[in-house]
């Protein structure tokens, strides 16, 4: 007995409970929205029952990252004293938390060792391994529903949070599985994990994960590759560079080639004024909306269509499908893919299999069973070509609702340039400012910006704005022979494009954790992975 309580208090060291607080941290960053709360909790438990406060808070003034990352949340307690909401600015500085405590966490300690963060990140990806599980399984359950939308299989976390993290991933296994020398089955199963965590990526239209994995990686090696002295390395880079960018220009112009060159030209109804049966066909000279290249609302026969599809669905043509869309939109739309006449006739070509299709949300023929990363790019290109050619209301459109969204952040960042609104402030001066600028957006749509440089810009102003640029870009001159840090900042900065990143608490946990562990926990280390 005595001998267990011995082995047991060799291991129970402050050391390892603070891995073991950290770990537990980031295996929960893609599984439990509690686990994280309670992991920093646990931590803070520790620091406090350790004593050896002195020492521990000279580490922590010593240390120029963490005040640099600590004042990202001072800048929201500055915020307070010109805000008026502070019901919603205390909330937001309880959600940003994170920004505070983890950075002090690890600034008190020891640096980390290789091993112990490598820990770490095994951690991670064993909680990754558990989410995308859960995920896949939701999918594969699912995914046979035209109308399924894939960011709802994301079980624990947002879809985008989840694609995040696993470029960060796959960046990481891709590094062990390189440089490290370790066994072949533990090789094995290294790239088998990376394989398995791009192919769900690409199953799950993960676009935006995808796109900073491919940046990200791309940045590091050619960061890597110029750095070496041979010539040869250096072409090497320079031919890859441009092969890389043509394939990804191929790639995604295959998918949008309908958009930029449309078959308006060729528009039937320059043919045809009345249908087979002699009824007119309305054309819509003013509607621009597209369905691979052809013009959706040019031959339309409404009448036509209602009576036949009545016959053959017992949900009713103007009624909404399966999934909360109207099907006369999906029929109409699906009709135009297939470059069929939009009246009886047409519907009359359509198999019971394509009727159920549409009832449940299919809007064309081509990604019926293509539901890979080409049918989201598409999506998106149907999304942005229908607000700003067609003057579409980009209403519950992931990318095109943006566009308004940043209209309405413009018009409060030109009304408080220098110091922002508050703390507090945003989300009533936003309604606000959709409101004096005509949105086309429905009021359940008029969110923050997604852009978390203009939601500093916004709140902060032009000043906190500038100092935010200023923290990341200390932070990436700190990291650029750590390449997998490195990688880290290109996966957030991009993300902060087109999220707001640290405004949930998975999103601030995930960004104030990595950043923190790579400026300040690993601050010894270079290219150690």
């Amino acid at each position: 007995m005595k001998t267990n309580f011995r082995m047991l208090a060799k291991y129970l060291t402050y050391r390892n409970l603070y891995l073991l607080g950290f770990s537990s941290l980031f295996f929960s960053l893609s599984v439990s929205l509690f686990v994280i709360s309670l992991s920093q909790i646990f931590l803070g438990l520790i620091w406090l029952t350790e004593r050896n406060y002195k020492s521990k808070l000279n580490r922590v003034s010593r240390n120029k990252f963490f005040w640099l990352i600590v004042s990202i949340f001072l800048f929201h307690l500055l915020g307070l004293l010109y805000t008026a909401e502070f019901n919603y600015a205390f909330n937001d500085l309880r959600i940003k938390l994170p920004i505070l405590l983890i950075p002090f966490f690890f600034a008190s300690i020891a640096p980390l060792k290789k091993a112990e963060t490598r820990t770490i990140f095994f951690f991670f990806i064993a909680g990754l391994i558990v989410s995308t599980s859960f995920s896949y399984c939701d999918f594969l359950s699912a995914s046979d529903a035209q109308g399924f939308d894939v960011r709802n299989a994301s079980h624990f976390i947002s879809h985008i949070r989840l694609s995040l993290m696993m470029a960060l991933a796959i960046i990481f296994l891709i590094f062990e599985l390189v440089k490290n020398k370790v066994n072949p089955f533990f090789r094995v199963l290294l790239g088998l994990t990376s394989i398995s965590f791009l192919i769900y990526m690409l199953q799950l239209q993960m676009l935006s994960g995808v796109f900073a994995l491919g940046i990200a990686g791309f940045v590091v090696v050619e960061v890597k590759l110029f750095k070496l002295k041979n010539t040869l390395y250096k072409k090497s880079a320079f031919i890859l560079s441009l092969i890389l960018v043509i394939t990804i220009g191929a790639y995604v112009f295959s998918a949008v080639e309908s958009f930029v060159f449309p078959n308006t030209n060729s528009a039937l109804c320059k043919v045809s004024k009345k249908t087979a049966n002699g009824n007119d066909f309305i054309f819509n000279a003013k509607n621009k909306q597209l369905e691979n290249g052809n013009l959706v609302w040019d031959q339309v026969c409404e009448y036509e269509l209602e009576k036949e599809w009545n016959k053959m669905s017992e949900i009713s043509y103007y009624n909404n499908g399966n999934t909360g869309q109207a099907v006369r939109f999906s029929l109409i739309r699906y009709l135009t893919s297939k470059k069929l006449p939009k009246d009886s006739d047409g519907i009359r070509q359509l198999s019971s299999q394509e009727v159920n299709d549409i009832e449940n949300g299919a809007t064309n023929f081509k990604f019926i069973q293509n539901k890979g990363l080409s049918k989201r790019i598409y999506e998106t290109a149907w999304e942005l070509h229908n607000y700003i050619v067609n003057k579409g209301n980009p209403s519950g459109n992931s990318v095109a609702q943006r566009i308004e969204f940043w209209r309405a952040a413009k018009y409060v960042i030109k009304h408080n340039l220098l110091f922002g609104v508050g703390t507090g402030d945003i989300v009533v001066e936003l309604n606000k400012a959709y409101v004096e600028i005509n949105t086309v957006l429905s009021p359940e749509y008029r969110y923050k910006p997604h852009n978390q440089y203009i939601t500093i810009f916004v709140t902060f102003g032009f000043i906190g704005l500038v100092w935010f640029l200023a923290v990341l870009l200390n932070c990436f001159i700190h990291l650029k022979n750590n390449y997998l840090g490195f990688a880290f900042l290109i996966i957030v900065s991009l993300s902060m494009l087109m999220e707001d990143t640290i405004e949930t608490q998975v999103g601030v946990t995930f960004f104030a954790g990595f950043i923190s562990l790579f400026a300040i926990g690993m601050v010894k280390q270079t290219d150690q992975n």
